[in-house]
């Protein structure tokens, strides 16, 4: 009896072993604060070489939410990732466990990863959509939420896609110039020599969200930008000989 058990319980240690090697990431119990996702935006995608990013979240212990048009509190049961919309094609997500469902109060985690190409530099905003299950009390009595009743969208995340030749300094010998800035939204970009193939031109808010984005075909260029609201931006145009960013302020 005792040697089955010794068996037993080697059988448990490897199985555990296997278990814990096949994950695509392991849970922060450190994770600060009662609910959240971190980190707060995901590294940068250089082409042609493999991408890993690493999502945590956590479940809140309680939270409001609306049942039959009323706001009420709900113990949480369970909440789950159940679709990453926006991914570029070749990247895909996978998390600690087969569902990605943690228990409320609990923390899970996400793994992003991909091999991005030349035609896929840009910004690809992504969706995280989250399901909850909970309990609210009626009567003294424990009600349950079915998931399909609760759900959330997480818009926090972007793929951003470009080269690995690094952010280079604006030299005088090629410098990315924006005129004028600042700018009521008609703008000149001229790179000069720096340009000698097409590039993408992305502009993202203080929040890092993209606003505009546009094939930049020539190393002189015009640009129209006065639909967006007034404000300070960064304007980045990526290329094959680099990425060149600077600040615009439209009035």
């Amino acid at each position: 009896m005792k040697k089955f058990t010794n068996i037993l319980f080697l059988f448990v240690l490897i199985t555990a072993a296997k278990v814990s090697q096949s994950q695509p990431c392991k849970p922060d119990t450190a994770f600060p604060g009662t609910q959240g996702i971190l980190p707060a935006e995901l590294e940068k995608t250089i082409v042609n070489v493999p991408y890993t990013a690493i999502i945590q979240y956590k479940a809140p212990a309680d939270t409001n939410a609306t049942v039959a048009g009323a706001v009420v509190k709900v113990t949480v049961d369970s909440l789950r990732i159940t679709e990453v919309i926006g991914l570029p094609a070749n990247f895909s997500y996978a998390c600690h466990n087969a569902n990605c469902m943690i228990l409320g109060g609990t923390v899970g985690c996400a793994k992003i990863s991909g091999t991005a190409t030349p035609a896929q530099v840009g910004t690809y905003p992504l969706k995280v959509v989250v399901k909850l299950r909970g309990r609210f009390p009626f009567f003294g009595l424990p009600i349950q939420i079915p998931e399909s009743l609760q759900y959330d969208t997480n818009t926090r995340y972007a793929i951003v896609i470009g080269y690995n030749t690094g952010l280079r300094k604006l030299q005088a010998s090629s410098p990315m110039v924006l005129y004028p800035n600042p700018s009521t939204g008609h703008i000149q970009i001229t790179l000069g020599s720096a340009m000698k193939e097409e590039g993408v031109i992305e502009v993202r808010d203080l929040s890092g969200r993209s606003v505009y984005r546009a094939k930049l075909e020539h190393y002189d260029t015009d640009l129209d930008l006065s639909h967006l609201p007034k404000g300070l931006y960064l304007l980045e145009v990526s290329a094959i000989q680099g990425n060149y960013r600077s600040k615009l302020q439209l009035e």
